[in-house]
């Protein structure tokens, strides 16, 4: 039952995603055609500064809140003080962006000001954990492709009125209005527990999720140094070039994150249940995850220049070289999400600062000697390197994540997926 009940979810899921991108595929490709390289890496640009702060915006909750709320235990109060902590930090760090952003061009600092609201409005995201952990998908499905498709409207608009790239950037502001209205009313119409704010419950919170923020800081900092070492040495025409194969890549992985979210509640559920289920599901889980993102690399490697040609238009040519190095990234950076579900239940949370930090480490040096040297393609040689070594090879040396290094390896290895009933 509970396993037909994760696949419904991630069927849901999935097909709510697979709806976001065929409705965005279309305006996704007018758009980068309509703005060109330089401010289609100007928005990204934009993108990659704000991304710096997540870690700060969210504060880590998002990997522990699912858990509190699967216990049922002051739902409503573990809620609302979630919210409360997430947007008053993101509310701060908007407000650092924005000081550190003056006297820059008058584009830029519009362009970063409706990226820093949308920041903030993205606390209301928060809603969706609710619905994650009662495993009501459905509704968050329908909400997340209702809000994309009328954001995607309004570009469309754009595009035929003729606008600048900073009207393109408020689209992100009215797509987080619009998700964040349309969770709320559906967290009152499922009659979801009366909010609630409590400094104890804040404390107990900051206890458990401030262990994920400099993990998640470092995160940050390996996957958002390309975008703005690129703008910064190389110019925003080959940023945009970058994110175009870095869209590209991505474009299918809502497929992966409906498959980790589906697949969370049961994982968490199992290690309570028994130790061997709990191994074999995390080990299915990372098969699943690298060898579906290994076929899609290899369709990269492939059919690379024929996808950018005709998605972004000879423009955006020089993003093939990218593109085929960026499909393997993909592969180890979502066995690093995957792995959260793990980590959760292990308490390892404070022993991926290691791992994290000698990723972020190895990809500045790397992407301050490789851009030089090859462009785009160096930058996404750095950002290889640096999840190949943040999901697998640095964990391997810490005692304390051995054991999960060692169930990846098995996973791409396809050993041990036998689904077989372990003695607790």
């Amino acid at each position: 039952m509970k396993g037909n009940l994760a696949a419904g979810n991630a069927l849901w899921l999935i097909g709510g995603r697979l709806a976001q991108s065929a409705i965005s595929l279309v305006v996704g490709i007018l758009t980068a055609r309509y703005l060109g390289p330089s401010d289609y890496g100007l928005i990204h640009y934009a993108a990659g500064i704000t991304g710096f702060f997540a870690a700060f915006c969210t504060l880590g909750l998002p990997s522990v809140l699912v858990r509190e709320l699967l216990e049922g235990r002051q739902e409503g109060t573990v809620l609302g003080t979630a919210l409360v902590m997430q947007w008053v930090s993101s509310a701060c760090s908007a407000a650092t962006i924005l000081f550190l952003q003056r006297g820059q061009p008058e584009s830029l600092r519009w362009v970063m000001v409706w990226s820093c609201g949308a920041m903030v409005l993205r606390t209301f995201d928060t809603f969706h954990l609710f619905f994650q952990a009662r495993q009501r998908s459905k509704v968050t499905a329908v909400i997340l492709l209702a809000a994309h498709s009328a954001a995607m409207v309004y570009r469309a608009a754009l595009l035929i009125l003729g606008k600048s790239v900073v009207w393109f950037a408020f689209g992100s502001v009215l797509e987080c209005l619009w998700t964040g209205g349309l969770l709320i009313w559906a967290y009152r119409r499922e009659e979801g527990p009366a909010l609630g704010v409590s400094r104890e419950m804040a404390r107990q919170l900051w206890e458990k999720s401030r262990h994920f923020i400099l993990p998640g800081l470092m995160v940050a900092v390996y996957a958002q140094t390309d975008k703005v070492m690129l703008t910064n040495m190389l110019g925003q025409e080959h940023t945009g070039f970058y994110s175009a194969a870095v869209s590209l890549c991505n474009g299918w992985c809502f497929v992966l994150s409906a498959i980790i979210e589906a697949m969370t509640p049961e994982i968490l559920g199992a290690y309570h249940r028994s130790g061997g289920v709990f191994e074999r599901k995390n080990r299915q889980l990372y098969a699943v995850i690298f060898w579906i993102s290994a076929g899609m690399a290899v369709v990269f490697g492939c059919f690379g220049r024929t996808l950018v040609g005709f998605v972004y238009g000879q423009d955006y040519l020089a993003a093939v070289a990218p593109l085929k190095i960026l499909g393997w990234y993909t592969a180890f950076s979502y066995l690093g999400v995957a792995r959260n579900p793990w980590i959760v239940c292990r308490e390892a949370q404070s022993r991926l600062v290691w791992a994290y930090a000698a990723a972020a480490g190895a990809n500045v040096v790397l992407n301050w000697q490789m851009i030089p040297r090859w462009g785009v393609s160096g930058a996404a040689a750095a950002s290889l390197a640096a999840q190949v070594l943040s999901a697998v090879a640095v964990p391997w040396f810490i005692p304390e994540l051995r054991e999960n290094s060692r169930l990846m390896m098995e996973a791409m290895l396809l050993k041990n997926l036998r689904n077989r009933e372990e003695i607790p």
